[in-house]
């Protein structure tokens, strides 16, 4: 595959977005005991008559509320939460919902000493900030930035409102360039693709990394159409077309189209399914293009650290005289893992199973086996819904992280670990440590997401030149 198939156009579409460029040489709880079953059962019917009218939590992931939110903030509505009154604990529930998605790393784990209400409580107020973050999470990042900059000193700010870490690699060649910026609450990949121009770069989607990688585009000047697409934090962009003649057999011709897509970084999907019933061309003239394989939806890995997958599309042949295809639609299905939680583990010492749960995930540690210093750790991570994706995908399950941490809080890392027992909604690790003082001192951490969310995200492209 040339560069020139890879090299990406850079061009703004929304209106809110104003970008030139200059050269420069200047680097300018109290708890609630329930003591009866009369008592409980009274508690849960008025918690289901009583449950608080709640707004929605705010839709900006970068917003200055959710940065501001601290353990100071959320502690005194902690306690608020398990007050006196029933208007209290209402309006407290009501107020933590509204504060966002950041909330959540503050919220106390739910315990079997934990009140009846406060439990009931603190799940819903997990389930609505998780469900409304994981919406927030596939709509693009947004981007506020106005004045000249630096080419280095703009990717920066980029990425720090974005949370999409972004490389420049091999780049010197531009690090004088000077761009200006008027963008208010712009698009992510609308700024990526006006800062890609104007300093002549281009994404390089083959390099495994955790960022975007941006690199000299050496065919920057080529004035070759480019089709792109964009949908929320996603990007498909055409690579090549291919048309193939089956000499023996006329129903084996075909188009092949082959499209990388591209997300921005935070994403980190783990699985991409493509149904090709979904996918269809359009000639000019109202020709439609079929799938050749219209039952097939076949599944990609994801390895981790990439940002883009190359996709390939088998349509039916078009006749010679077609120059270019009007429309390309299709739609795939990617699933994201939420943010990771730390499940932490204490008094493993007897061996005996322990579990904790988590939104749509419960870890249970299946015990802790001891031969001599070493200690042999089993988590198994089970789902509610995990779309299908743990029995294909074990080199994800292996990415989340497992540590010991000692009484001075020092963390020891994992000696060796594998895989086990991966079926399709629950996932088993095994860890190894050797531990030289005494185990019962330690606390073993397990990072794992506490949900896995899949989407569908439709993608159309337009005016595609054929061979």
């Amino acid at each position: 595959m040339s560069k020139q198939e890879t090299s990406w156009i850079a061009h703004a579409t929304s209106s809110k977005l104003a970008v030139s460029a200059t050269a420069s040489c200047c680097y300018q709880p109290s708890t609630m005991a329930l003591h009866d079953c009369w008592t409980v059962a009274l508690l849960f019917v008025l918690l289901a008559q009583s449950v608080p009218s709640q707004e929605p939590p705010s839709k900006s992931r970068t917003s200055d509320q959710s940065t501001a939110i601290s353990a100071d903030v959320v502690r005194p509505l902690l306690r608020d939460l398990d007050g006196d009154t029933l208007e209290l604990r209402d309006a407290t529930e009501q107020r933590l919902v509204q504060l966002g998605a950041g909330v959540l790393r503050f919220l106390p784990e739910i315990k079997p000493s934990t009140s009846g209400e406060m439990k009931i409580r603190l799940q819903r107020i997990r389930d609505q900030l998780q469900k409304a973050e994981i919406t927030t999470f596939f709509e693009s990042s947004t981007i506020t930035l106005n004045g000249k900059l630096k080419l280095a000193d703009a990717i920066a700010k980029i990425s720090a409102q974005t949370g999409n870490a972004i490389e420049l690699r091999n780049a010197e060649a531009v690090s004088d360039t000077e761009i200006e910026i008027s963008a208010d609450r712009a698009k992510f990949w609308d700024v990526m693709h006006s800062v890609l121009k104007l300093a002549k770069l281009t994404i390089d989607p083959y390099t495994p990394s955790e960022s975007l990688t941006l690199i000299p585009d050496q065919y920057a000047d080529n004035e070759r159409s480019r089709v792109t697409a964009v949908s929320g934090p996603f990007m498909f962009h055409v690579l090549s077309t291919q048309s193939e003649l089956n000499l023996l057999s006329p129903v084996g011709s075909q188009m092949r189209t082959s499209i990388l897509v591209t997300w921005e970084p935070r994403l980190k999907p783990v699985f991409l399914k493509l149904p090709m019933q979904k996918v269809s061309a359009t000639l000019p003239d109202g020709t439609e293009l079929a799938a050749m394989n219209p039952q097939a939806a076949p599944e990609f890995t994801i390895n981790p650290g990439m940002c883009s997958i190359q996709l390939d599309l088998q349509l039916a042949k078009p006749p010679r005289s077609a120059t270019k295809l009007a429309k390309l639609k299709g739609e795939v299905e990617i699933a994201v893992p939420g943010d990771r939680h730390q499940f932490t583990f204490e008094k493993f010492t007897d061996g005996k199973p322990q579990s904790i749960k988590r939104g749509d995930v419960n870890v249970v540690l299946e015990g802790a086996h001891r031969n001599n210093q070493l200690y042999e750790f089993r988590l198994r991570a089970d789902f509610s819904d995990t779309v299908g994706i743990l029995e294909s995908f074990r080199n994800w399950i292996m990415t989340n992280k497992a540590y010991l941490l000692d009484e001075k809080g020092n963390q020891l890392e994992a000696f060796s670990s594998n895989s086990y027992a991966t079926k399709q909604n629950s996932a088993g690790a095994g860890f190894l440590f050797q531990i030289n003082g005494d185990p019962s001192k330690h606390k073993l951490v397990y990072e794992f997401p506490v949900a896995i969310s899949r989407q569908t995200v439709p993608f159309e492209l337009s005016d595609i030149e054929l061979p």
